[in-house]
């Protein structure tokens, strides 16, 4: 198939310009490659992408907040071409074209924050119990378990980001209740168990795609997420016992 492209590409008709694009340009053959320009295209920053999505609803007469905007950022990934697709889905399911935040979430799969809350709420306090009930109500009521460890690890970013940038809301366009509770949070953990609860969501977004059991993957992680709190909270108690002692010796 590229050897059939060199007759277009040595020997063009005036009248075409010829554009070839991939995803997977280390696939091209080195002859193609050596009678073209190539042009490596990025993903597109949030702030231009979201400027862009405003000036489409804003002509097809579409009413939406910064949140749907921001979950459409985040199920496009930076493509314009897979937000606007995410944007003509909501569109359509839209009443009287107001995308509504629920309607939002539910059709794109992501996690209800009350849930993503929950879980961050009770994992701070060391309510197992309570954890592994609502690891429950993540599984049952229909949620993507990849989808769910995605958003947990989004919501573990965000807090690590308002907890080592002061002016982190400068930077964000979430609403003053939502950043109140990031806020919250970040109060609620130290930079080290935030980062290593990022790390371990990671690391179990590989391991979960083959495992026999999701449910068990994902409480055991939750177990290993209560016991690194517990290690690092012992840690911080000793470091402190040593300052004090140090400083009355």
């Amino acid at each position: 198939g590229f050897n059939a492209l060199l007759k277009i590409i040595e020997e063009p008709p005036p009248h075409i310009k010829f554009i070839f694009a991939t995803t997977e340009p280390e696939r091209v053959l080195a002859t193609i490659k050596s009678r073209t320009y190539h042009y490596p295209f990025r993903l597109v920053p949030d702030d231009i992408l979201g400027k862009h999505i405003k000036d489409v609803v804003q002509k097809e007469n579409v009413v939406l907040n910064s949140e749907v905007l921001n979950l459409i950022l985040r199920a496009g990934g930076g493509s314009p071409r897979d937000s606007l697709l995410v944007l003509d889905q909501l569109i359509i399911g839209a009443t009287n074209k107001k995308i509504e935040y629920n309607s939002a979430v539910s059709l794109l799969g992501f996690t209800p924050e009350k849930l993503l809350d929950d879980i961050v709420f009770q994992l701070g306090n060391k309510h197992a119990t309570d954890l592994l009930k609502t690891l429950d109500k993540v599984l049952y009521s229909g949620q993507n378990p990849r989808r769910f460890l995605e958003d947990l690890l989004t919501y573990f970013r965000d807090i690590l980001l308002a907890k080592l940038a002061k002016d982190y809301q400068k930077t964000t366009d979430q609403k003053k209740a939502r950043l109140d509770k990031i806020n919250e949070y970040a109060n609620m953990f130290s930079t080290a168990a935030l980062i290593q609860y990022a790390d371990l969501i990671n690391k179990e977004l590989i391991a979960i795609t083959k495992a026999h059991s999701v449910k068990t993957h994902l409480e055991i992680l939750i177990a290993r997420m209560l016991d690194m709190l517990n290690s690092i909270n012992q840690l911080e108690n000793l470091s402190t016992r040593v300052a004090k002692l140090e400083n009355f010796l």
